[in-house]
């Protein structure tokens, strides 16, 4: 059944290419076989929906809720197949996709071997077409829940210091709608990687409920300095400490955020809420019990699965969260069902297939998944063993 909210899920989508590329046993890393001139083997490519309007809306969709998915593809072949994709889902989701005879589809040729993070190369296409004018207007104003994503990949929520993008999200704010944000790493020698998005974040957080970075995107967006130094030390994820992630949140909250939900990778998820006063401004999908949520700072490990691929995993975990805040689950499960939903996402070579319904990754949540371990050191944090999360006291 179909939950009674109106979830509106808006922004980036592409064609995913996904080749299938094992390593060779005789050679160390897969970047060894990239030289010029030599033909890799590979196996079987999966074709699959891709960008966040895809990926969050289709796994919200999987999960039971109400979704209505908004973006822009190309008058051409992909065009035709990324709708054909969706539409396997439910076709009513490809009601609200914009077809422009002017330009083309976007694709993303994805590179996931084992035991290395995905390269990507990116062509936006429509994305860089599609507009704050784009939203249906009656959608929008029946809409409970908005999501956003992946602005850097698509160009007029760019430019004019990010105007489409904060004019769209002040909109939604003045008719009582729940925003929520996504971003993705820009290229940084592209338009999108140069701009000034604290600037833009500046103008657009004051009106954004809920922000669903991953550490290395606002990193690189909003401390570039810290950015570069801890690249050039090691995996940035295996450096953050729970003093990062805590400056990270409070800089994101004081430009207006009411929750900050910040994606770690196979280091989890960790969750900033701000005060009581400010939460009562979420709009539509407004929680039963503001006490519960305000003021509090958890961390969770990811829960232990066999790893297949890694596409898709943040917009999953972020489909999950959002569903929990609309089922009224109290911040630990929320938290949970987000890391639970973003570990069905990668035990399958695409971002979907992996997606339960809500029932089953509920029951599998509270039926002794185990995570993987996470222990903090810092001064004032303390787990809480029946939900196996951090929290600060």
């Amino acid at each position: 059944m179909l939950g009674s909210k109106n979830v509106v899920v808006a922004g980036h989508l592409c064609v995913d290419i996904i080749p299938d590329i094992p390593i060779s046993t005789d050679k160390k890393t897969f970047f060894d076989l990239l030289q010029p001139g030599h033909l890799i083997e590979v196996g079987n490519a999966v074709f699959s929906t891709g960008g966040a309007a895809a990926n969050t809306g289709i796994s919200m969709h999987l999960l039971d809720n109400n979704v209505s998915i908004v973006a822009m593809v190309g008058d051409d072949m992909l065009g035709m197949a990324v709708q054909e994709m969706i539409g396997k889902y439910d076709a009513h989701l490809n009601d609200h996709i914009l077809v422009n005879s002017e330009t083309s589809s976007s694709y993303t040729i994805i590179l996931d071997p084992p035991g290395i993070d995905r390269m990507f190369l990116h062509h936006p296409g429509a994305n860089n077409q599609f507009g704050f004018d784009d939203l249906p207007t009656k959608l929008i104003a029946q809409a409970d829940l908005f999501h956003f994503g992946y602005p850097q990949l698509m160009r007029k929520f760019m430019v004019e210091d990010g105007k489409h993008l904060s004019d769209m999200f002040q909109l939604l704010k003045s008719s009582n709608c729940t925003t929520s944000l996504d971003v993705t790493f820009p290229d940084p020698s592209s338009e999108a990687g140069k701009t000034d998005w604290i600037a833009i974040f500046e103008k657009t957080l004051p009106f954004v409920d809920i922000f669903c970075p991953s550490l290395e995107e606002i990193l690189f967006m909003l401390l570039p300095n810290e950015f570069v130094r801890m690249s050039e030390n090691g995996s940035i994820l295996e450096l953050v400490t729970p003093n990062l992630l805590i400056e990270i949140s409070d800089k994101l909250l004081n430009m207006g955020v009411k929750i900050v939900l910040l994606k770690l990778g196979d280091k989890g998820l960790y969750l900033h809420v701000c005060d009581q006063k400010n939460l009562r401004g979420m709009g539509k999908a407004n929680f039963a019990k503001l006490s519960e949520w305000a003021d509090i700072r958890l961390w969770t490990s990811s829960y232990h699965v066999n790893v297949v691929g890694t596409t898709g995993a943040g917009d999953a975990a972020i489909a999950g969260f959002l569903t929990s805040i609309l089922h009224g689950m109290s911040p630990f499960e929320a938290l949970n069902f987000a890391a639970g939903v973003g570990a069905c996402n990668v035990e399958a070579f695409d971002a979907l297939s992996g997606i339960k319904g809500f029932d089953e990754t509920y029951k599998r949540i509270n039926h002794g998944w185990k995570k993987n371990p996470l222990c903090l050191s810092s001064e004032g944090w303390e787990l809480e063993p029946c939900y196996d999360i951090w929290y600060q006291v």
